[in-house]
């Protein structure tokens, strides 16, 4: 049915439905990166943060002679600061600068879907383990209750998904 003079039908056209298509195109291209970008910062926070407990369980070894070492629990995605009870009573988590125990760092929730995807102990053992630092920073591993100190026989690697790494080295315990 024709539209009677004085009438319009209101519709888009051609060319403004092309306009706008353009313009999400081009606003969907530039978001990609962005949120790509933050997935990428994300995983590098996380390796961060492993590295830095990794540091603070070596500092905290050498100044208190005490064996302090990190939990990395890849099933759980969690890291943890621990340390051999000063009664020898066995293995549980360190203390923060206020004396209170630490809590266990969950990686994806901390760091928005940041996992750790594998990892190797000094030991040559994969998936959960501890990375313990005896008072000379030097690394080892120990048997669940904390005690055998065990130096390693090669680097302990962490690996998270994307790509980072964070290594301790087997001879010196530094941490990169």
């Amino acid at each position: 049915m024709a539209a009677r003079r004085g009438q319009h039908t209101h519709a888009f056209t051609l060319i403004e439905l092309i306009i706008v298509t353009l313009v999400i195109g081009i606003l969907a291209a530039s978001v990609v990166p962005a949120i790509t970008q933050l997935d990428q910062a994300r995983r590098a926070a996380a390796a961060d943060e492993i590295e830095r407990l990794l540091v603070v369980a070596r500092s905290i070894a050498g100044t208190t002679g005490e064996a302090t070492g990190v939990n990395i629990d890849p099933v759980a995605n969690t890291i943890a600061l621990i340390r051999v009870a000063r009664d020898g009573s066995g293995v549980g988590p360190a203390d923060d600068p206020t004396g209170q125990p630490t809590q266990p760092v969950v990686l994806d929730v901390m760091f928005g879907g940041a996992r750790v995807s594998s990892f190797v102990n000094g030991d040559g053992t994969s998936g959960t383990g501890v990375v313990w630092f005896w008072f000379d920073g030097t690394p080892q591993t120990r048997d669940p209750d904390g005690a055998n100190p065990i130096p390693f026989s090669e680097d302990a690697v962490i690996t998270l998904a994307g790509g980072q790494t964070v290594t301790v080295r087997m001879y010196s315990g530094l941490v990169e």
